[in-house]
C-alpha cells in the first residue's frame, strides 16, 4: 500500500470513528447531555475539532479557502476568478507553511524548557503566548483571505455560495482537496497539536 493511500485510508478511519462518537454534537447545546439529544439520523455531524467543525464558522471560512476554487462547475466561475482565488489560496498555504514553521520553533523550545528547570515560568508564559499569537495570525490570515475570495464572485454566485449547507461544503472539500490541503485545513482550525 502506498503512503498516500495508506493516508487516505487513515483519514477515512478518523472520520468513521469520529461520526461514531459524536453523534447529534451540532443539534443540542454543549451544556446538554447526550441523552436529551433528539435529532434526525440525517442530521448527525461529527466535530472533528471541537465544535468548530463543519457547523462552526471558523471552519466554513477556512473550508472556503479550500473548496471555493474548485467550484468552477457550481458557480460558473469565469477564468479569470478561478485564477484569482487559486492564486489566494495558493498566498495562505504559503503564509500557513511559513507559521507552521515558526510554531514548530517554538514548540520545540517550549518541549526544552519543560522537560529541563521548570523554574523559568516566564519564559514558558512567554512561548505559550508567541504560540497563541501564531495561530491567531494564521486564523486571521484565513478569515481575510475567504472575505476576499468571497469578494471575488458575483451576487448570484455569493447567494448560490453562502445557501451551500456545512455537508455540502464538506462532500465538495472531501471529493476535491488534496490530503495536503486538509492537513492544512486542520491545522488551522483544530485547537493546537
Amino acid at each position: 500500500m502506498s503512503y498516500k493511500r495508506f493516508i487516505r485510508v487513515a483519514v477515512l478511519i478518523e472520520l468513521a470513528i469520529g461520526l461514531a462518537g459524536f453523534a447529534c454534537a451540532a443539534d443540542r447545546p454543549s451544556s446538554a447531555p447526550a441523552k436529551e439529544c433528539q435529532c434526525d439520523p440525517a442530521s448527525m455531524v461529527a466535530p472533528m475539532h471541537g465544535e468548530d467543525h463543519m457547523n462552526g464558522p471558523l471552519h466554513r471560512q477556512m473550508m472556503t479557502v479550500f473548496v471555493l476554487p474548485e467550484m468552477q462547475s457550481e458557480l460558473g466561475l469565469s477564468a479569470q476568478q478561478e485564477s484569482q482565488l487559486r492564486g489566494l489560496k495558493q498566498d495562505l498555504v504559503a503564509k500557513s507553511k511559513d507559521i507552521a514553521g515558526q510554531t514548530a520553533t517554538r514548540r520545540r523550545e517550549l518541549d526544552t524548557l519543560l522537560s529541563g528547570d521548570t523554574s523559568r515560568t516566564r519564559a514558558v508564559k512567554a512561548l505559550f503566548e508567541k504560540i497563541a499569537d501564531l495561530r491567531a495570525q494564521l486564523q486571521y490570515a484565513g478569515f481575510e483571505t475567504a472575505n476576499k475570495m468571497k469578494a471575488l464572485l458575483n451576487d448570484a454566485q455569493r447567494a448560490k455560495f453562502d445557501a451551500m449547507t456545512p455537508a455540502e461544503l464538506h462532500r465538495l472539500m472531501m471529493s476535491r482537496a488534496n490530503m495536503g490541503e486538509m492537513d492544512t485545513l486542520r491545522g488551522m482550525t483544530a485547537g493546537g497539536d
